[in-house]
């Protein structure tokens, strides 16, 4: 899930528990196509996940051809 706080522009990558900074809109965009799949919720329900580790600045997704 992609998330953010109704107060602030921060996006995270909501993944095994925890939730992770996209640390700007070129690593967002290296992983994701638009805007419109976050889900906007209350500074309290995001900070009830507990914070993970930040995708690197050279992030990507790739896939096997199988």
């Amino acid at each position: 899930m992609l998330l953010k706080a109704d107060n602030a522009d921060e996006v995270y990558l909501v993944q095994l528990g925890s939730h992770h900074h996209i640390p700007n809109p070129d690593v967002y965009f290296a992983l994701f196509s638009a805007w419109d799949k976050i889900v906007v919720k209350s500074p309290k329900e995001v900070n009830t996940i507990p914070v993970g580790i930040s995708p690197s600045l050279d992030a990507c997704l790739i896939k096997a051809n199988d």
